[in-house]
């Protein structure tokens, strides 16, 4: 039978034309390694996909695009005949496995958008991904096309999607306040992350307040990655956003351009009122709903999503499916866990009691909620000079416990 990948039907996943509801896992660097390992040892890609796939685990979101310009260029734009062999090589054996990916096309969307120096002359912004006539959207488009019909029929592609948390990092839910330099504040003073420095551009100079994408491009963008996307692929696959929790103010800031704190009131109009919560507004284009869910985004009690009290974990995973099952669609909990204690992943696990224990609230919750499919991270991320992100490691021996705990879910739910 030919692989059909992951679909979409009403509020559940399909598999290959079947119900499916599986717990799976992130491999963020399992393709880019075999690109730029960097003299970090790689434990093989082979290696990687037995120890997954001995957990019965048979759904992966892998990274096949790069987190900054310089490696878009220099292993992709520049060098395109091996950039497309070493993704059949990884696509391939994945495919010997049995295992399915959600297909990351590229990870950081800025990085990608940058390259419209090369092929232009001149960088063009974010917003002009959502703008057919540019010549950043044609590269993109390009990049896509070539992409999608490379492998629409390759039984490893379960998914599609082009970035990652991309409304969180490139001035969406920030706008307008928020400054290309980094600077700026988040409404109540604070002054915001300065990973959202925009830098100078590949030519020099600096970027504009309007190279920002407005929430009218975020979502226009999301509809044309969709259409580009199904007059390529016969199987109509799932297009997921790869999108994380919302920032609090989502619904003031476009009802009265502030950034007070949003209360969960204004999360909970229907998916057809005017100011319905950002994360149901920004999949509008989309066949999934996606979020991801982590103990450092409930942040109890320091009111940053909701200006009359946060939610726990367990119930913003329980709001979440609440959203998708109003909105007619399937939540993909794409990215949950990351539960290690004393690091800046995880703020809130303090010892490895608190981090069982909010590891376990999100697992009780994806199993009372029914969520269709979910993926925990991370596999591994071994690059060298990764973020701390990156370099999480699911597969640490002190993380036995909970490939345990998934792999006795997914036998009881499959």
């Amino acid at each position: 039978m030919t692989s059909i990948g992951l679909q979409a039907v009403g509020t559940q996943v399909y598999k290959d034309g079947r119900p499916f509801r599986h717990i799976g896992v992130n491999h963020f660097s399992l393709c880019v390694r075999e690109f730029y390992s960097l003299g970090i040892p790689n434990p093989g890609l082979g290696a990687d996909l037995d120890a997954i796939a001995a957990r019965g685990i048979k759904v992966i979101r892998v990274g096949f695009g790069f987190t900054n310009y310089a490696n878009w260029r220099d292993y992709y734009y520049n060098a395109q005949a091996n950039y497309w062999a070493t993704l059949d090589r990884v696509m391939d054996a994945m495919a010997a496995r049995g295992i399915c990916c959600i297909a990351n096309m590229g990870w950081n969307l800025f990085a990608f958008s940058q390259l419209s120096y090369l092929s232009t002359g001149t960088t063009q912004g974010m917003n002009r991904l959502a703008d057919k006539t540019s010549g950043l959207y044609a590269l993109f488009a390009g990049y896509v096309t070539a992409f999608v019909t490379r492998y629409r029929n390759h039984p490893a592609v379960g998914a599609w999607q082009f970035g990652n948390e991309t409304s969180a990092n490139y001035g969406n839910e920030m706008y307008p306040t928020w400054k290309l330099d980094g600077t700026g504040t988040d409404g109540g003073g604070l002054p915001l992350s300065t990973k959202n420095d925009w830098g100078t551009k590949p030519e020099g100079g600096t970027y504009a307040p309007g190279d920002k994408m407005s929430f009218a491009d975020y979502t226009r963008y999301f509809g044309y990655l969709r259409e580009l996307i199904y007059q390529n692929d016969p199987w109509a696959r799932m297009v997921i956003s790869g999108d994380a929790m919302g920032n609090s103010f989502a619904v003031t800031v476009r009802r009265a351009n502030s950034l007070a704190a949003d209360s969960r009131g204004d999360w909970q109009g229907s998916a057809l009122t005017n100011f319905q919560p950002w994360l149901v507004y920004r999949e509008a284009e989309l066949p999934a709903f996606c979020n991801h869910i982590y103990p450092l985004a409930a942040k109890i009690g320091d009111g940053q999503f909701f200006s009359d009290g946060d939610r726990t974990v367990a119930q913003h995973i329980a709001d979440s499916k609440t959203w998708a099952d109003a909105s007619g669609k399937p939540f993909i909990l794409e990215e949950w866990g990351a539960t290690r204690y004393n690091s800046n992943v995880d703020q809130v696990s303090v010892d490895l009691a608190t981090e069982t224990a909010n590891f376990t609230e999100a697992l009780n919750a994806i199993v009372a909620n029914d969520v269709p499919l979910s993926l925990v991270w991370n596999w591994g991320g071994d690059i060298a000079g990764g973020s701390e992100w990156m370099r999480w490691k699911l597969t640490d021996q002190s993380r036995t416990y909970q490939l345990d705990a998934i792999q006795a879910v997914n036998a009881g739910r499959t």
